[in-house]
Parts: structure tokens; sequence; C-alpha cells
């Protein structure tokens, strides 16, 4: 693994530019963690009972918790830290959201690291990666909260990245045993951590099918990887199958059956209902999956972020669904809220961030058809490798976040379709869709400098979204 400044380097020096984009994305990071108010988010009320279990030494029951089914390792340092009876649950979630600050260190620093893979020391090929996970605001609303989100996007990039040293042309059996570390650790994250298993899998047999000489080091490097990683997060899911009778224990009953049928049509062809660019924010557009999708990736649909309320007298956070209900039948006379003002900015927002969302859906696209073109061919690099594993985990992932979807439908709100869930595939997508600028920006050099300063106005339009308004 190159050194830590090497990989910020260029032609023998430090490159400025880079590392000025790593810090400010991680200081955004950093600065949300230490200003957002931990008792609000997603589900943050049951996140911080999970911690609470943990530091009265049980795991959380369906009774306790609608999180119950959430594996268990964002709440560990917390909870050990809540035991000690020196921090309250609040100073235990805060500390929960500094970790996230250093999980952010350890992924973008990963992206550097697959950026080496795919095109040694190109500064362009990383500032554009860097640029694309940074310019999105899901990134800083994900890692101020106390949840599993930020561990699995870092452990997600982290065993992309290792695995393809777990299964090089000189595997170790270190490597295999420390990929398997990752994995379980990436199970024992968020259920989505399962789909690294298939694209990993699907890896080595890619490999051993263009050379049947790797069959037997490339099952002994699968077979150890995994097993370290049921050592490591499967007694987690047999919990929930001896508790709860599944792995897939949910908050919410599933559809019979999985059928496209179990989503009414909105949720697939639904654009909006006119409201994308002037009012992303709940309760428009209920479940339609692109304008909410597209909502929350870029500014605050659920209204837990940006979004907020506050009753004026006791001072108490009013956010999610009570401040819609509260908005609705006027149930806190004295609510102070941003809800019809902010709401304007952040349809600009959507709006003015059409640009990087062509730049990542557009790469992607690019990415994955030349490089599974490539695959038919009888040489390929190890860019062609690096790039077969990830569009492959990105289709895996959406599959299956889609079946998800579909098997546990909200008819009414879709309150499932959150972009945090796709948290780890973001990053990857930055990759991707790094190499085709990176390619043009060689053909074309002021094409370089031309993008990234629409990228940068693009950002500073956006920052006020990338910002928390729960301060307490």
């Amino acid at each position: 693994m190159p050194g830590f400044t090497d990989i910020f380097q260029h032609n023998g020096r430090i490159d400025r530019v880079l590392v000025a984009i790593f810090i400010l994305v991680n200081l955004l990071v950093l600065v949300n963690a230490l200003l957002h108010d931990p008792r609000v988010g997603y589900d943050s009320v049951d996140h911080l009972i999970n911690i609470q279990a943990l530091a009265d030494g049980h795991l959380p029951t369906r009774d306790e918790s609608r999180e119950f089914f959430s594996p268990p390792l964002p709440y560990f340092i917390p909870a050990m830290l809540l035991a000690t009876d020196d921090f309250t649950i609040e100073a235990s979630g805060k500390a929960g959201q500094l970790i996230n600050f250093f999980l952010s260190i350890g992924l973008t620093f990963t992206i550097l690291l697959l950026c080496q893979l795919i095109i040694p020391s190109d500064r362009h090929l990383k500032i554009f990666a860097l640029v694309l996970t940074g310019i999105l605001p899901v990134y800083y609303k994900s890692f101020a909260m106390v949840s599993g989100e930020p561990y699995l996007a870092f452990l997600t990039v982290f065993a992309l990245y290792f695995s393809l040293h777990a299964f090089s042309n000189t595997p170790r059996m270190t490597d295999a045993l420390i990929l398997g570390i990752i994995l379980g650790l990436a199970i024992m994250s968020r259920q989505w951590g399962f789909f690294l298993f298939l694209a990993i899998g699907l890896l080595a047999l890619f490999r051993v099918l263009r050379d049947p000489n790797r069959l037997a080091s490339h099952a002994r490097q699968l077979v150890t990887a995994t097993g370290v990683a049921f050592i490591v997060g499967g007694w987690f899911y047999i919990h929930l199958i001896t508790s709860y009778g599944t792995v897939t224990a949910f908050n919410r009953q599933p559809a019979e059956g999985f059928s496209l049928t179990n989503q009414p049509r909105s949720f697939y062809l639904g654009t909006g209902s006119g409201r994308l660019f002037s009012d992303p924010v709940r309760p428009s557009y209920p479940n339609q999956f692109l304008p909410i999708f597209y909502s929350e990736m870029w500014g605050d649909y659920w209204a837990h972020f940006t979004i907020y309320g506050q009753n004026h007298v006791t001072g108490e956070w009013v956010y999610g669904q009570t401040l819609e209900s509260a908005l609705k039948n006027g149930s806190i006379p004295d609510l102070i809220t941003n809800r019809q003002t902010f709401n304007a900015y952040l349809g600009r927002v959507n709006l003015v961030s059409l640009f990087p969302t062509f730049l990542l859906l557009g790469g992607f696209i690019t990415v994955l058809i030349t490089t599974w073109r490539r695959l038919l061919t009888s040489g390929i690099a190890q860019a062609d490798e690096t790039n077969f594993l990830l569009t492959l985990f990105v289709v895996i992932s959406l599959a299956g976040y889609g079946w998800f979807l579909i098997r546990y439908p909200n008819l009414n709100k879709g309150d499932t379709i959150k972009a945090s869930y796709a948290l780890h595939i973001f990053p990857i997508l930055a990759i991707l869709a790094a190499q085709p600028l990176t390619l043009l920006t060689r053909r074309w050099p002021r094409l370089f400098l031309a993008t990234l300063a629409v990228l940068g106005l693009v950002f500073i339009h956006d920052l006020p979204a990338m910002l928390t308004r729960f301060i307490p």
C-alpha cells in the first residue's frame, strides 16, 4: 500500500489542490458532527435506545426499539462510554458522531487508493473522485447522524480495495483474513454489507474463468474470508433468526410476495408533481421514487437536517413527521420553522445539481459499457478488473435496494426512500464517473479547469444544504 503522503503527491510534490479538497470535505463532516444535535435524525431516538440497551448489556428488543434489527457496530463505542457513567446518552451520541469524522477520513483516503489502482498517479482522477463525493449533501447529512451508514460506506470502499489484493495474482492468506474481518464488520454495520460478498465472489469467479489455474488459491481465499466474516458478524444474524425467525427482520411487515405491483405506477414513473424544483420537501410527491431519492441526495426531503422546526416556548426540536403534522393541523402554535422559506432554496439546489447528477450517471453508464466490453477481449488491465468489481457492486446494490423498496412498500408516504440507505454506493459512483472526465480532460486540458470551476460553483451554491440547522 502506498504511503499516506505518496497518495497526495504529483510529480514528486504535494498536490495542494487535492489536499485542500480532502481537508475541505472532512472539515465539513467535522463541523456537522460537532454542531448537529444527536437527538435528531432518521429514527434517532431508536438509535439512542440501541446505545442504551448495549450499555445495559443486551441487544435491543422489538419492544424497546424500532431499530432492533440494526446491527450493533455503530453503537459499541458510544455504549461503552455510556456504561462508564461519565457520559450522558446525548454525550455518547455525540461521540458516535465524532467517530463518523474519522470514518470519513478513512473513506476519502481509500477513494484515492482505488484511484491509484485504476490510473496510477493521475491527479485529475483523484480530484474529480473527491469532488463528486464531497459535492453531495447526502454525504454530510448521513455522516452527521448516529447510524450504520457511515460505517458501511467506509467499510465498503475498504473491502472493495482490499479484495483486489486478496484475489490478485499472488494472493496471501493474510489478505484473506483481513478481508474477512472487513466484511464481518460491514455486515455488523448494515445488512446492505452482504452485497459485498456477492460482488467479491463474482470477481473471484471471473478471474478463475479467465485462468483456471487460480481455482485453488482463489477458492482458499474466498472460503477463508467468508469464514472469518461469519465469525466476526454472523452471530448477530443468528440472533435475528432465533429471536425473530428471519435474517431480514424489519419494523414493518413485508408484502405477501415480491411483485412489481406492490408499488403503484407513480412510484416508478412519478416526476415530482411539478414541485421537484420548487418545494422538494415532505409531503410533496409522496412515494415517488426518483423525485424523493433525488431530493434526498441534494437536499432534505424528510426534514431531518436543514428543514427544521422548534417549539419557541420549550425549545424542543420539531422535525420529520412531527413537523409535517404540526404544520398541517397547527398543533404547535409557537412553532418556528424554515419549512416555507428554505424549501425554495432546496428547489434551486435540485435544479443546479442536475449537472453533477448527469456526470455521476453518465460516467457510471460509460464505464459500465466500456469495461464490460473489454472483459470479452483476451487481455485486460488492472483498471478493467477494478472497474468490473466497482460497477458490479453498484448494480447489485441498486438491485438489492430496489427489492427492499418493493418488498416493504409504504404506499402513502414511501419513507424508506432515503438516499442515506445508498450512501455506500455514492463514493463508488464518484470514482467511476471521474474516469471519463479524466480521459476528456487529457484530450482537452482546458476542460479540466472549466469542469472543476462549474462544480465549484455548484458546491458554493449548495453549501447551505450541507450544513445542519439542528444546533443545540
